[in-house]
């Protein structure tokens, strides 16, 4: 599995950011959120965050997501 990423929920969507598996991720996965709440097939995004991170934070505004801090290639990455 993939573990320390970020998860936002936006537009009936929840977006799993990033995170770690055998090193660190920048790969973005979306899952459907159903009208009866059940979670839809997992797509992997093909737009990917600009350099890996895991250990990070993310917020949403409802347009775009900010993603913020962590580590990024075994350093803190701060903003």
């Amino acid at each position: 599995g993939i573990y320390h990423s970020a998860m936002v929920a936006t537009d009936n969507h929840l977006y799993v950011l990033g995170g770690y598996r055998g090193g660190a991720q920048s790969t973005n996965y979306r899952i459907p959120v159903n009208s009866d709440g059940s979670l839809g097939e997992v797509i992997t995004e093909t737009t990917t965050l600009p350099a890996t991170r895991y250990l990070h934070a993310a917020a949403t505004n409802g347009s775009h997501v900010y993603v913020v801090g962590g580590y990024y290639r075994g350093r803190n990455a701060w903003v």
